[in-house]
């Protein structure tokens, strides 16, 4: 008994890691957004995190390739032990703390993007998510254009994707919106949240795209490997029963909905180890069987079909 508990703090410790690594991606690109003009004399000019640097990491760049490379292994002990990782991952958490302090909703990441894209005019398609979202540009490049942009944020939950769709979606006036979202409110990166919640926060960003004639392509969330040492051990239960909800969720409100889950899940229900390194994201394989079901789904939306 003393020797399984051990090994579930060290299992906790490593997931903790894990975590921050994560995080890498996303912290420093989001300090690097200003907000643009002069505030009203009535109000506060708003604050974004200050650019660190920290996206242009080696050990940020290794962190990614790692994720996305088939076959890689990300192991946060081995990690850990490179020069000056220990230091790093203070300084990613201290700037995570900064952000959720500053910018809980991640308004500030792409607001300079959001500005030039204006200026350029309405894209076609929006990427809408989190971390997998975020990590496709580079996963799947060839996916992406001037027409057809990216906009996740690694490590954000429904809640915090559903404020952002106004200024990332909606203000940039695309003819369809893809949204994936929920994985981190099932690994409760923020907390625990309800099943009702979740389904919630995801018809609200619906209803919104739709009364502003965006169409919407609804994703399922991506299987996740079962790992001891998180809130949830096993949590392949709790995205089946996600996953049904949303099914039934796009089927009542009219939209589309993509199936990612039965492509990439494995016999146990998990993210299949040869589409995926980390039980999480996918690598450049999982990407790869992800993108025929998304070049049909967004063929059919931009014709006006579900």
């Amino acid at each position: 008994m003393v020797e399984r508990r051990a090994d579930m703090r060290k299992s906790r410790k490593l997931c903790a890691m894990a975590s921050a690594l994560a995080l890498w991606c996303s912290l420093a690109s989001e300090g690097a957004v200003q907000a643009q003009g002069t505030a009203a004399a009535s109000q506060p000019a708003p604050t974004c995190p200050a650019d660190d640097g920290l996206l242009t990491s080696p050990l940020v760049l290794r962190f990614r390739e790692l994720a996305l490379t088939p076959g890689g292994k990300i192991d946060p002990a081995t990690l850990m032990k490179e020069p000056g990782a220990a230091e790093f991952i203070g300084k990613v958490m201290q700037a995570e703390q900064a952000r959720l302090k500053l910018d809980w909703s991640g308004l500030c990441r792409y607001r300079e993007a959001n500005t030039a894209q204006l200026a350029t005019g309405a894209p076609d398609v929006v990427f809408l998510g989190d971390s997998i979202t975020e990590y496709w540009l580079h996963g799947d490049p060839s996916l992406f254009s001037a027409r057809v942009i990216d906009r996740g944020i690694s490590g954000q939950t429904t809640s915090q994707i559903l404020l952002r769709l106004y200024p990332d979606v909606i203000a940039l006036r695309p003819k369809v919106v893809h949204i994936m979202a929920g994985t981190n409110d099932v690994l409760q990166s923020l907390g625990s949240i309800r099943d009702d919640d979740i389904v919630n926060n995801i018809s609200a960003m619906i209803d919104l795209a739709k009364a502003n004639q965006v169409k919407v392509v609804l994703a399922s969330i991506l299987p996740i490997s079962a790992r001891p040492g998180r809130p949830d051990p096993n949590p392949a239960p709790r995205v089946i029963r996600l996953n049904e909800r949303l099914r039934s969720l796009a089927q009542l409100r009219r939209v589309a909905f993509i199936d990612y889950y039965a492509v990439l899940k494995d016999a146990e229900n998990g993210l299949s180890a040869a589409l995926a390194n980390d039980g999480v994201h996918p690598n450049r394989a999982g990407y790869a069987a992800m993108r025929p079901l998304t070049d049909a789904a967004l063929a059919a939306a931009r014709k006006g079909r579900r």
